[in-house]
């Protein structure tokens, strides 16, 4: 495994995409995954520069609801501020990624079963024991809740903690959890390390 840097939520902030970007590449990140709303429906405007920076930098990166609805929104409009490359981008991105035992969604990982639901379903109590059931020993990186918080097992149940920026995690590869990143909007971003130990940062 390589030291991978992620990050989730830009919605459309080319700064702060652009900014992340250069501050995962100085840490050493050999890889970046994304995961979701690179840009926002609301300011359709920026998700050009948005998506050239992904694919400058070849981001990897899952689809969000955000993504999704751009490139919806193409279709009929005429003068619509998304150029054609862009939309494609946008509509192309899968749901789910896989990296050994690393899976990166937007937001639920039953992407199967949920469709493009999955961008939009929350970490309820049954998602999480359904996860934890059917993913043993896969560690799960979110976006779409905005706050960074870690899931883990604990006594047939669970605990969920909120993440503080400068906190450090060594993770057990054989132990699932899940992980929110957090937004990019407010500079929250992870990074993991090819041993498993996990930094929850501000940049």
């Amino acid at each position: 495994m390589k030291k991978t840097g992620i990050i989730a939520d830009s919605h459309g902030h080319v700064g702060r995409l652009s900014d992340a970007i250069a501050f995962l590449k100085k840490q050493n990140c050999l890889s970046i995954y994304h995961l979701g709303d690179i840009c926002d429906s609301t300011s359709p405007q920026t998700a050009d520069a948005c998506v050239s920076l992904m694919m400058g930098n070849k981001i990897m990166a899952v689809k969000g609801n955000n993504d999704h609805v751009i490139s919806l929104n193409e279709s009929g409009h005429a003068g619509y501020p998304v150029s054609t490359a862009s939309v494609n981008y946008l509509r192309n991105l899968p749901l789910l990624l896989k990296d050994g035992n690393l899976l990166f969604t937007h937001s639920l990982p039953f992407v199967e079963e949920l469709g493009l639901s999955s961008m939009v379903g929350t970490m309820i109590p049954e998602n999480i024991s359904r996860f934890f059931t059917d993913y043993p020993a896969t560690i799960l990186f979110r976006g779409h809740g905005h706050s960074p918080e870690i899931i883990r097992p604990e006594n047939r149940n669970f605990s969920r903690t909120p993440l503080i920026p400068g906190q450090k995690f060594n993770l057990n590869p054989t132990s699932p959890c899940v992980f929110t990143c957090g937004a990019l909007t407010d500079g929250h971003c992870l990074i993991l390390e090819p041993d498993y130990s996990l930094a929850c940062l501000c940049f």
